[in-house]
């Protein structure tokens, strides 16, 4: 390495050391990981406008890299995720946001824009890093949103994506969902979530980037996958008001037992991503 190492030099040595650790997307992740670094946009860095990198700078990117190499996902890396349209603060211990997840949003905001409650209240059980729950604040109006997470590393991310974000009306508070759910009485117009829906046995055979790196409690569904489900058919009930829905992510195959578990339910439909695979499911108490 030379006395002097330009950002645009510095972006080559990273995407080498990426390339040749195996990384399939290097030229983008290495592009990522020195804007973040950096500040700066990676059109800037090309154009040859970023300012020198300092020393601490070129060795955090390569420890950025090193991490990626062994495994941790890019959004742990940089310690953000991009979630419809929006960016996240995460953390090694929170799940990183998935595509897929959009479509319950999307659900969540169709019911909302039908203009079926005056001042509408949003519960999001399993909120993680708060994507959820602050995407659809942002995206419409609410009166009132709460998230909640059994995991304290988690609620403290969405509180530092809220105040980010600058939405009021919202809180964000750790505790056992079943528990919550069973003392949160009738409150709440919509509630949204995204349980751990893996089944046990199956979590080692992912990719090594979820395998080894997100928490496993966010992941573990029990045996078959369904067991929050079980609880979720007894217990949301109890926070939605009458004229309410109940919206949940669920996984792929898992359909017609999710529509046993909720037969007592009314109104059950699902709604499919772009693959045709049904992938959250709507109901009423």
């Amino acid at each position: 390495m030379t006395d002097r190492t330009s950002a645009e030099n510095l972006l080559e040595l990273l995407r080498t050391y990426m390339k040749s650790g195996g990384v399939e997307d290097f030229r983008q992740e290495s592009a990522m990981i020195l804007e973040t670094v950096l500040s700066c946009t990676y059109t800037k860095i090309r154009a040859g406008l970023a300012d020198d990198p300092s020393p601490q700078q070129i060795e955090t990117a390569f420890q950025m890299a090193t991490n990626r190499l062994a495994g941790a996902p890019i959004a742990h890396v940089l310690g953000i995720a991009h979630f419809y349209g929006r960016v996240f603060k995460i953390n090694p211990g929170t799940l990183v946001p998935r595509h897929e997840t959009e479509i319950l949003v999307d659900t969540a905001l169709n019911l909302l824009r039908q203009d079926l409650w005056s001042k509408p209240r949003v519960l999001d059980i399993y909120t993680g890093c708060g994507n959820i729950l602050l995407t659809i604040a942002a995206e419409t109006t609410i009166e009132y949103g709460l998230g909640i997470d059994r995991d304290a590393a988690a609620i403290d991310i969405a509180g530092q994506n809220l105040s980010a974000f600058k939405l009021g009306g919202i809180d964000f508070r750790t505790g056992e969902v079943s528990e919550e759910l069973e003392r949160l009485d009738r409150s709440f117009h919509l509630v949204t979530a995204n349980p751990p829906y893996i089944p046990t046995g199956e979590i080692p055979e992912l990719q090594k980037e979820i395998s080894e790196h997100e928490k496993w409690s966010a992941l573990d569904g029990g045996v078959d996958g369904l067991m929050q489900y079980r609880m979720l058919a007894e217990k949301a009930r109890n926070a939605i008001l009458p004229n309410g829905y109940f919206i949940t992510e669920i996984g792929m195959g898992q359909q017609d037992r999710i529509t046993r578990i909720f037969r007592d339910w009314d109104e059950i439909d699902f709604i499919d991503d772009l693959n045709g695979i049904p992938r959250v499911l709507k109901a009423k108490p």
